[in-house]
């Protein structure tokens, strides 16, 4: 559940910081900001589903409780200086938003257990 929450908020602040500025460098940015607004407000909407993927009040409150040490630690807010770092080091994205894509991939095992577990 730490490593769950830790790669999404990874990513999270990643798409804060960098999809903006990968849309403008990729062409026109003026849609960049709308983009954005839309992809945080599907986010919103799917934690809002969260309590009942998870089912109890209980589960959701550990959930919760993870994701504030989490963020508390500082672990998520690395992700964004390492994308800079290899667009620096690479001069684009490609490398950086593969890994990010990755990292999402190795999501989906630790979330398809959490509903078991929950169901159960």
């Amino acid at each position: 559940m730490t490593a769950l929450s830790a790669v999404n908020s990874a990513l999270y602040y990643c798409e804060l910081a960098w999809i903006v500025p990968l849309l403008q460098e990729n062409g026109p940015g003026a849609g960049a900001g709308t983009l954005l607004t839309v992809m945080i407000g599907i986010q919103v909407v799917a934690m809002l589903a969260v309590p009942a993927v998870l089912g109890e009040q209980r589960d959701l409150r550990v959930g919760l409780a993870l994701t504030a040490a989490l963020t508390a630690l500082g672990f998520a807010a690395l992700a964004p200086m390492l994308v800079g770092i290899l667009r620096d080091a690479t001069a684009d994205f490609r490398l950086a938003f593969i890994l990010l894509a990755a990292a999402a991939t190795l999501t989906i095992v630790p979330i398809t257990r959490l509903q078991k577990a929950a169901h159960s």
